[in-house]
């Protein structure tokens, strides 16, 4: 009997502006995502930390519109470029003051978002509008948008260990490569015990053992996946420290992917996404690649609540 597929549907998009170029690249996978995705509402934010305007300049010019109504007009505007079809979907455009991490978390708990789109930047000013160590505490799942992001996910590699979050960022990227017509890479690397040696085996004997252990599960496992149609080609590989982020980015590259889809926390049940472990590695990598991390929605939400006490 096929595992029932459990569709994670995002349909509350945010969209975190900062006023760079990057916004343009934000905007457009947003339009796209609403084409591929039931997508019922995108609220586009920019939160700048002050809007205020110079009394000295305002005394110059008092016919000058607020900062907040122009930078929001010109928002408008340029969403325009992207979202040309009528009533495609509903959309929200704000911009307001304050720290934008903290605004913008409390936004996406008030307003039940269940995708976080952020900007990942590598050679344009800046780090982006939230700090990598707050986007941990959304309760939902983030998509980190790179400066030049593809056209389309056609490649979408998928960590996966088996567990039930690695299996939950699978039905997430089925559900993306079937509107997409787009293929799935499942990736496994399993570690090659520091103790090997006392086995008698080599090191390469000893890994193709544990990658002969690995294709058996994954075998057992896709017997009873419905991956719905979509295509998944398997990729094997070892390593040595127990953290397959190296791995997993050089494999996404080697393969030429437009998303990595990973879940939020390991075989063991532990948040990687809260502790830092593998989701950060391959983000702190992965800043020329679009990077999808699923959580259930609500997850993380005892320490966002937590956080915005401090």
């Amino acid at each position: 009997m096929m595992k029932k597929h459990t569709p994670y549907q995002f349909q509350r998009l945010m969209v975190a502006l900062d006023a760079s170029e990057l916004d343009d690249q934000l905007m457009l996978t947003a339009s796209r995502l609403a084409q591929w995705l039931p997508i019922d509402k995108i609220y586009f934010y920019h939160i700048s930390k002050t809007l205020e305007i110079p009394k000295e300049v305002r005394d110059k010019f008092p016919d000058l519109a607020p900062a907040d109504e122009t930078a929001e007009h010109q928002i408008k505007e340029k969403l325009k470029e992207y979202f040309q079809e009528p009533n495609m979907v509903e959309m929200e455009v704000e911009v307001m003051e304050g720290d934008p991490a903290d605004k913008l978390l409390r936004l996406v708990k008030s307003k039940h978002i269940d995708l976080l789109l952020v900007g990942r930047k590598s050679s344009l000013k800046g780090s982006g509008t939230i700090p990598n160590k707050l986007v941990k505490a959304a309760p939902c799942s983030v998509m980190f948008v790179p400066e030049e992001a593809p056209d389309n996910f056609k490649e979408i590699l998928v960590p996966l260990d088996f567990s039930e979050s690695a299996t939950f960022a699978l039905n997430q990227a089925v559900n993306l490569a079937k509107s997409c017509e787009g293929e799935i890479i499942c990736h496994n690397v399993v570690p090659v015990p520091t103790g090997y040696h006392t086995s008698g085996k080599t090191r390469e004997e000893f890994g193709e053992i544990m990658q002969g252990h690995a294709k058996k599960e994954y075998e057992h496992f896709m017997k009873s996946y419905d991956a719905q149609g979509v295509r998944v080609r398997p990729f094997f590989e070892t390593n040595d420290d127990n953290n397959p982020a190296d791995e997993i980015y050089e494999r996404a590259v080697s393969e030429g992917v437009d998303l990595i889809v990973l879940g939020s926390k390991g075989r063991k049940g532990i948040s990687n996404v809260l502790l830092g472990s593998v989701a950060k590695r391959v983000l702190d990598f992965s800043k020329d690649i679009p990077v999808l991390v699923v959580k259930h929605k609500g997850e993380g939400l005892n320490f966002l609540q937590a956080l915005l006490r401090l």
